[in-house]
């Protein structure tokens, strides 16, 4: 499940804000470092106190009171961002993003592609190193992924959309050193045209889905499985899960797939699985290991006969892929799962599932006095002891942070609630923003919390 953050990172003059006996920090330019509007692929915080920012077109590193941009002009191959990591080495490493979408029809490139690649920065200093060198010409880096032997996977490919015929895709290796590259040839499979996802098991081996076949990488070969193994996945392989047995699960169109480490099991609509035109989303497991996968027309949850028993919800439906697919879980302190997706939210005790119409913008999150907080378009709507309230004066909700009990409340246009206590102080242009326009919301270690607008960034 994919967070969709936006951020405006802008830097002239330190505003000094005092507010609850708190000293605050606003950041504001009228030439932002980072513009307007940019998805942010991730946040995170380095061993040297920074706090990097890392959207789809450059890094803002925050330390000791000051920013740093990190973009073409300074350290990245192209603005763009693909996909970042942070490594169990400390090392960051950046992967360029898609080109030009000028430069494409129907997701082809009609026009000379950059020679993408990606950056790592060690601590210290950064390093360079471009697709095309390494034996691919790929400018796009949709997945950095790092396995347990610590080895750096990298996934590449030349088009825009994920299944063109003419598209040019693969993996890159970086182990102990040493880089090698792997093209749809050297792949066992002849459908495999670009790589979606990797998943490693509990022996270490690496699991690769592409174009909805499955195949695996282990002591420096691939391997495939196919049908006579005990599972074939059925159109787009939606959904991918380890359990705490270590079993692998795997979720497509009419079909789910369980390697135990030996041996796979498949469970096709005769087993209850989903019909092919409802995808699964997610495997979740409940507190009691049972295991529940979330589909799009409803929660199924797998039972000691080998079968699997639906509950049903209203089906949903979305455009592209099922890892676009907004939704989010959480459990209360009974155990109950909470599930949200874009117009419902269901809580299921294991074994009965009640459903709410719920227009939703962002997660869900449960509080520690069991509260359902869900951000919506017409507000903020709690659940508390079997009933919704509203907070309509919010207007349109798109996210909510909690840090030890306290919440922060984002809307899209009228700034921030702050609520401590059960008490809501509402945080606007009038008394400490730069704009009502909240456009991302992030806490850091040291409890900071930082507000995003559109007219800057916010320290509290």
């Amino acid at each position: 499940m994919k967070r969709s953050l936006f951020i405006i990172i802008c830097i002239l003059f330190i505003c000094e804000v005092t507010r609850a006996q708190k000293e605050d920090s606003c950041y504001t330019d009228i030439d932002a470092l980072i513009t307007d509007d940019y998805k942010t692929l991730d946040i995170f915080e380095y061993e040297d106190g920074g706090i990097w920012f890392v959207t789809e077109k450059g890094i803002s590193i925050y330390k000791e009171g000051s920013f740093e941009t990190i973009n073409k002009k300074s350290n990245l191959i192209k603005n763009p961002i693909g996909a970042v990591l942070k490594d169990s080495k400390n090392r960051v490493w950046v992967g360029t993003g898609a080109p030009d979408p000028e430069i494409f029809t129907d997701g082809i490139a009609t026009a000379p592609l950059y020679k993408g690649g990606f950056v790592m920065y060690d601590g210290t200093e950064w390093h360079t190193f471009r697709t095309n060198d390494l034996g691919i010409d790929a400018p796009l880096v949709t997945q950095i992924y790092e396995t347990s032997s610590g080895d750096i996977w990298f996934v590449v490919r030349s088009s825009v959309r994920f299944n063109d015929a003419l598209s040019i895709g693969g993996l890159i290796r970086f182990s102990e050193g040493e880089w090698t590259s792997y093209k749809n040839d050297d792949f066992p499979c002849y459908k495999c045209k670009n790589v979606d996802g990797l998943q490693e098991d509990k022996n270490g081996r690496l699991w690769i889905w592409s174009d909805g076949t499955v195949f695996y990488y282990e002591d420096g070969a691939f391997g495939t499985i196919s049908k006579e193994d005990g599972f074939k996945a059925k159109g787009t392989l939606s959904a991918v899960f380890m359990d705490s047995k270590h079993n692998l699960w795997l979720g497509s169109g009419g079909r789910i797939g369980r390697y135990d480490g030996t041996s796979w099991q498949t469970y096709s609509t005769k087993e209850g699985a989903p019909p092919m035109l409802y995808l699964p989303l997610a495997f979740v497991e409940m507190p009691d290991a049972t295991l529940v996968m979330i589909a799009q027309n409803g929660l199924y949850v797998y039972e000691a006969s080998d079968r699997w028993k639906r509950y049903k919800f209203d089906s949903v439906t979305f455009n592209g892929k099922a890892e676009e697919f907004q939704f989010s879980y959480g459990f209360d302190s009974k155990g109950d799962l909470w599930v949200a997706h874009r117009k419902n939210i269901v809580k299921f005790d294991g074994k009965e599932l009640l459903q709410f119409k719920k227009n939703l913008e962002s997660n869900l999150i449960i509080d520690a006095a069991d509260r359902v907080w869900a951000p919506t378009r017409k507000g903020m709507e709690i659940y508390e002891k079997g009933q919704w309230t509203l907070k309509k004066e919010m207007g349109n909700v798109f996210g909510i942070l909690n840090y030890q009990g306290e919440f922060w409340v984002l809307t899209k246009r009228n700034g921030v609630w702050r609520v401590s206590d059960n008490q809501w102080e509402h945080i606007s242009e009038g008394n400490g923003l730069p704009s009502n326009r909240v456009n991302m919301g992030y806490v850091s270690d040291d409890g900071s919390v930082w507000i995003s607008t559109t007219k800057g960034l916010c320290r509290f």
